[in-house]
Parts: C-alpha cells; sequence; structure tokens
C-alpha cells in the first residue's frame, strides 16, 4: 500500500502488508508486529508504545515480515508494537 495525503487521519490495525505513507498533516496510527519502521514526523509527535520518541524513529527486527514507513512535515504518528511471543 502506497499513498499521499495532504491532511486527513488514517487508521491500521494489524498491519499485514508493506505500507509506505506521505502525509503533510493529521495523525496515522497503526498495530504493527514483527514490522520494520522507518517514520520520520519534522514538527509532529511519533508515539510508540505510549512513549514520545525523537524522530526519525526507526526499528528492525531480526525477523521483520514487513515495512512500515511515514514521512511527515506535521502528523501525530501513534505506533502499537508488539512483541513477539
Amino acid at each position: 500500500l502506497f499513498t499521499s495525503i495532504e491532511e486527513g487521519n488514517l487508521q491500521l490495525s494489524a498491519v499485514q502488508k508493506d505500507v509506505s505513507v506521505t502525509l503533510y498533516a493529521g495523525k496515522v496510527s497503526a498495530i504493527l508486529k514483527n514490522t520494520h519502521i522507518d517514520v520520520v514526523s519534522n514538527g509532529g509527535k511519533i508515539i510508540v508504545d505510549d512513549a514520545i520518541i525523537a524522530s526519525p524513529y526507526k526499528k528492525q527486527p531480526v525477523k521483520s515480515r514487513h515495512k512500515f514507513t511515514v514521512t511527515s512535515k506535521k502528523a501525530t504518528i501513534l505506533l502499537n508494537t508488539q512483541k513477539v511471543q
């Protein structure tokens, strides 16, 4: 999935494919498991598992199945990462 949005809200549950989002302003929320994460928000917040994280945020698990990329100027990015069982 590749999408480019000027402004809006995007809510993704249980991401199971590669996702690439370009967003000027708004909110992106996603539930990610075993996913390579690469997110940048120049003027917004990145919140991972209820903790505010500095931009850019990258995470590459050993067993990553998918890639999740967000690039934004002002968006708030909320991520819930589920630990491998």
